[in-house]
C-alpha cells in the first residue's frame, strides 16, 4: 500500500482490488459492516466523552484493570451465588448485577428484620411498609391508610425487628426492601 500524494490522509492500494474482493466489500459495506452505532461497536458510545489521546489511554487501562482484576472476581461471586439455593449461575454481567442487589437490599433489610418478614405475603409487607413511611411517601403512590390501620401495620412492623427499637424511617427501608 501506498499513501496518497495529495494532502489527504487517505490510503490507496497501489493495485486495484480483486472483483471477488471488490463484491466481499460491497456486500459488506451494504449489510451495514461500516456503520458504526452502540450495538455495532462497544466504543462508539465512547466518541462524545473520549476525544483525547490520553482520555482514550484511561479508559483502555481502565478496561485492562476490569479484565484482569475485576472480571474473575466477578466470577468468583457468581459461582459463589449459584452455589445458593434456588440462584442459577447468572449469563451477564447485568444478570449478576441484579443479583447482587437483590442480595444487598436482603443483607439490608436482615440488619433491622427477623427472617420472618419475608414469610409475609407480599401485599402485608406493602402495607407494612405504607404504614412505616412518611405522609408524604404514602401521597406520592396514592396510599390511604387510616390512623388505626397505620398504628396497628406499625405495631406489626416493630414485631418484626431483629432487635431493639429502630427509628420509623429505618424500619420503613427495611420493610419496603423486604417487599
Amino acid at each position: 500500500m501506498s499513501v496518497a500524494t495529495d494532502h489527504s490522509s487517505s490510503v490507496l492500494p497501489s493495485t486495484p482490488l480483486p472483483a471477488d474482493a471488490r463484491e466481499d466489500l460491497v456486500r459488506y459495506a451494504d449489510a451495514g459492516g461500516f456503520t458504526l452505532s452502540t450495538e455495532t461497536h462497544p466504543w462508539y458510545a465512547a466518541l462524545d466523552s473520549v476525544s483525547r489521546l490520553d482520555e482514550a489511554r484511561a479508559a483502555s487501562t481502565l478496561l485492562a484493570e476490569l479484565r484482569s482484576r475485576d472480571l474473575p472476581l466477578l466470577e468468583q461471586a457468581a459461582e459463589r451465588l449459584a452455589a445458593l439455593p434456588g440462584f442459577e449461575v447468572p449469563e451477564a454481567v447485568g444478570e449478576l448485577a441484579s443479583a447482587v442487589i437483590v442480595l444487598a437490599r436482603l443483607q439490608e433489610s436482615l440488619a433491622v428484620l427477623r427472617p420472618e418478614a419475608y414469610d409475609a405475603a407480599e401485599d402485608e409487607l406493602r402495607a407494612l411498609a405504607a404504614a412505616t413511611a412518611s405522609s408524604a411517601w404514602r401521597a406520592e403512590r396514592g396510599v390511604r391508610q387510616s390512623w388505626w390501620q397505620r398504628s396497628r401495620l406499625t405495631r406489626r412492623a416493630r414485631r418484626l425487628a431483629a432487635g431493639g427499637r429502630p427509628h420509623r424511617d429505618e424500619l420503613h427501608r427495611a420493610v419496603a426492601a423486604a417487599s
